[in-house]
């Protein structure tokens, strides 16, 4: 994909070096809001081996956008940074996820797995409303919206308690503060086995 002006500039390295597999000499960071739906605050592409986060402007002007700071939001996109030679989907959003200060976020904020559900949900969310508005099967298209988030989050439940169970045997094997460098060069696969571990143990 053809980009845009390059910024060189890490504002947040020091909080960044010592983030797993990572090598801040090889990404590059710019601000731009080409290929972003309107909800995404970032994204990273990676083409012929070169990484380049994108981040929306509001980033360079405020240093903020959707509640996000940018340090927070670097934070998670140098996860799928690491991740990126794996293409794993389920554990993916939550080990990114980690990086938020906020509780809330940390848990809630992998609900989505790929930018097409979450595109899915938002033109869900639109066409329900529209429904509403003019009164056209609106228990319909609420059912089929509130169908989608049920799943969502069930799915996200059952994930979150996996993935806590990997990180406690992790955290057996390896102390507290590996764990999570060591869980993020594992695959799903090895992430649900060791959560089965935890479960023989127990």
């Amino acid at each position: 994909m053809k980009r845009t002006s390059i910024e060189s500039a890490l504002a947040s390295e020091s909080a960044l070096a010592s983030k797993p597999g990572i090598d801040l000499d090889a990404i590059t960071l710019h601000y731009s809001k080409k290929g972003l739906h309107f909800y995404e605050a970032a994204c990273t592409w990676i083409e012929d081996g070169v990484v380049t986060l994108q981040l929306h402007p509001s980033f360079e002007k405020r240093g903020s956008y959707l509640g996000y700071t940018k340090e927070e939001v670097i934070d998670h996109e140098l996860i799928h940074c690491a991740r990126s030679h794996l293409h794993e989907p389920i554990f993916e959003e939550i080990l990114a996820y980690r990086s938020s200060p906020s509780r809330f976020r940390r848990y809630f904020g992998p609900l989505f797995r790929t930018s097409r559900e979450s595109l899915l949900f938002v033109a869900t969310l639109f066409v329900t409303t529209l429904s509403t508005i003019f009164n056209i099967y609106p228990l319909f298209f609420w059912l089929g919206l509130g169908s989608l988030v049920g799943f969502g989050l069930l799915r996200l439940m059952r994930t979150q308690r996996l993935f806590k169970r990997a990180y406690t045997k992790m955290v057996q094997q390896k102390g507290e503060e590996r764990a999570f460098e060591s869980l993020v060069t594992l695959t799903d696969r090895e992430i649900i086995d060791l959560a089965v571990e935890v479960d023989d143990l127990t």
